[in-house]
């Protein structure tokens, strides 16, 4: 992380990052992406700011299920700290929404979870998954998202009515902004999914 004069604690993870052993060459620990992630919001107060933690599939990839779950607590921690600092800083305290999710599950089965593919993945590129060739890694599509904040209806836990998608979470943020997902789909030219409109109270304003 770029660190000036004035991050002490953003030079001293990049110290410490460079000297730390890793399971992994490709991957940071996620205890030094929520340090920076952290930093970031206290130093440079972001409207928007995007936290993506990977132990989980990282150490479910290793098969070690101790480390899984270690990650998968360390993951709770770090977004209860979030919160807790978002309601510490003026500029976010009761202004601020989270919006958790994640990119894909880990099956159905209890062989099923150090991985995640499709049959076509499977078929193409997961070759070492013979196992699952003829199905994929069923369930691996299903996912879960979790919200908080003052603009979220406060319903509980939620389940049955229609299918919701990945493609629709950028656009319940966008919407959760004040934004509106379909003049951004038009303006950068994407395709956007239909915000998820049950978890939003219905006072929050759109832009046109």
């Amino acid at each position: 992380m770029p660190a000036g004069p004035a991050c002490p604690r953003a030079r001293f993870l990049n110290e410490l990052q460079a000297s730390t052993p890793s399971p992994w060459t490709n991957v940071r620990l996620d205890a030094f992406t929520y340090g920076f992630a952290r930093e970031f919001l206290q130093q440079r107060k972001p409207r928007v700011l995007y936290l993506a933690l990977g132990e989980t599939d990282d150490f479910a990839h290793d098969g070690d299920y101790y480390q899984y779950l270690n990650a998968a607590h360390r993951s709770d921690s770090f977004l209860a700290d979030l919160w807790r600092t978002l309601q510490s800083i003026p500029a976010y305290k009761d202004n601020t929404n989270l919006v958790i999710t994640v990119d894909h599950g880990r099956g159905r089965t209890p062989g099923a979870w150090p991985h995640h593919a499709s049959r076509r993945a499977v078929l193409s590129y997961f070759d070492n998954l013979g196992e699952f060739r003829e199905t994929g890694v069923e369930g691996a599509s299903e996912t879960w998202i979790a919200a908080l904040g003052p603009d979220i209806r406060a319903a509980g836990e939620l389940a049955g009515g229609v299918t919701l998608y990945l493609d629709q979470v950028a656009a319940t943020s966008l919407l959760l902004l004040g934004e509106n997902p379909e003049a951004f789909a038009r303006t950068y030219s994407t395709e956007i999914g239909k915000p998820i409109t049950r978890i939003i109270a219905s006072d929050v304003q759109v832009s046109r």
